[in-house]
């Protein structure tokens, strides 16, 4: 009896179950004339549609992107030099022939017969091209000609201005083509500038080939004494000049930043100002001048040399069978440690990094616990003490 009143109860409980979810899937049915079942079938009709549309936007916008991409490399696959000048316009050029700027939007050539292009160093629209004889400028937004190509040799725009050369001479011209600045220079004098400005200068010979000089935009020679190189650095901008063995740093105010200074070389780079000393040091300032440390090392490494002691070895085969003993000589490892600075050269230095020696060494070796090879850049050779001085 209370069996049959358990499984009765199931019977009816599980009876429940399965007529409520007929009674919800039948909500759905098309048939269905009921508020929710109108409510529910606009909800679930209203987001299909959304969501359709959607992804139909987005095949549109797929398919538009590969047939674009397929259009441009179909003209520029064949073509070693594929590059993008501003948005669609692109620079193809091929080995052994001449490029051309093409517009991968409208699917056309805007300029051809490009033998090279020189794209400006800093953002100008002006291009510099190259048409197998004669250099012009084009604009990379339009990739129209807007300085005809006339000039034997030309550089790219810096600061609203580009120098070139015509009838030999350097000149200056704007982004119209009008000669604003006229150098006196003859260019087979200069070939290993570059005439671009760098924070309102521009590296010029002086007019008597002595040197080098800084021109402002103006064409005025800003500085007066000639100088051996003058190299630029950006963010701060920095001049670095540089006269027989000295150097000094001035400002783009043409202000001293460094004095001169007797150095074998200078380096602007990373917010400092390194100097390599003639004993070959580093010695670095910050960018205003301020010396940081006047004595920085690259590397610094433990010597070890070989020992009296002989010690012995077995060896033996893969198999594990017994080769033989053999005899050796430990290393172990010398009181002083070896520093390097620039230009590889080398000196000695103790535990407790007080310097020992200059590094005037191209190598060091330790032959004992305290007694050191040393070898000058002409391979002349010193044997030093802990001490630093020479064994005679």
């Amino acid at each position: 009896m209370k069996q049959d009143s358990k499984k009765s109860v199931l019977s009816r409980m599980w009876g429940g179950v399965c007529k409520g979810f007929r009674w919800l899937i039948g909500q759905f049915g098309y048939g269905r004339k009921g508020v929710f079942a109108r409510i529910v079938w606009g909800v679930f009709a209203s987001s299909a549609a959304v969501f359709m549309l959607c992804l139909a936007v987005m095949m549109v916008v797929r398919t538009y992107g590969c047939y674009s991409r397929g259009q441009h490399w179909r003209y520029g696959r064949e073509h070693s030099l594929n590059v993008q000048l501003a948005g669609d316009i692109y620079y193809h050029h091929a080995n052994g022939g001449q490029g051309y700027v093409f517009d991968a939007a409208k699917k056309e050539k805007l300029l051809e017969d490009v033998q090279w292009i020189a794209p400006s160093v800093d953002g100008d629209s002006l291009v510099c091209f190259c048409d197998g004889s004669k250099r012009g400028f084009f604009n990379k937004n339009t990739g129209k000609v807007v300085v005809s190509p006339a000039y034997e040799t030309a550089w790219v725009f810096s600061q609203g201005l580009a120098g070139v050369v015509e009838n030999g001479i350097v000149k200056f011209i704007d982004r119209h083509g009008k000669v604003v600045i006229d150098t006196k220079i003859a260019y087979r004098n200069c070939r290993k500038l570059d005439f671009l400005f760098y924070d309102g200068y521009c590296v010029v010979p002086t007019e008597d080939g002595s040197g080098y000089g800084l021109m402002d935009r103006k064409g005025k020679l800003a500085t007066t004494e000639p100088y051996d190189t003058i190299l630029h650095c950006a963010g701060p901008a920095r001049w670095c000049l540089r006269r027989d063995s000295m150097a000094s740093v001035i400002d783009d105010s043409l202000r001293t930043v460094l004095p001169w200074t007797a150095c074998s070389k200078c380096y602007m780079g990373e917010g400092t100002i390194d100097l390599i000393m003639p004993d070959h040091t580093i010695r670095k300032y910050d960018m205003d001048g301020t010396l940081i440390n006047d004595f920085f090392v690259r590397d610094v490494k433990p010597l070890e040399y070989q020992t009296d002691e002989i010690e012995y070895m077995t060896k033996t085969y893969d198999d594990g069978g017994e080769f033989g003993t053999i005899d050796y000589h430990p290393k172990a490892t010398a009181n002083l440690r070896a520093y390097k600075v620039a230009d590889g050269f080398m000196g000695l230095i103790s535990a407790d990094g007080q310097i020992v020696t200059k590094p005037l060494y191209k190598h060091i070796k330790a032959v004992g616990e305290d007694l050191y090879l040393c070898t000058f850049s002409n391979r002349d050779k010193v044997i030093l003490n802990g001490e630093g001085a020479a064994v005679r």
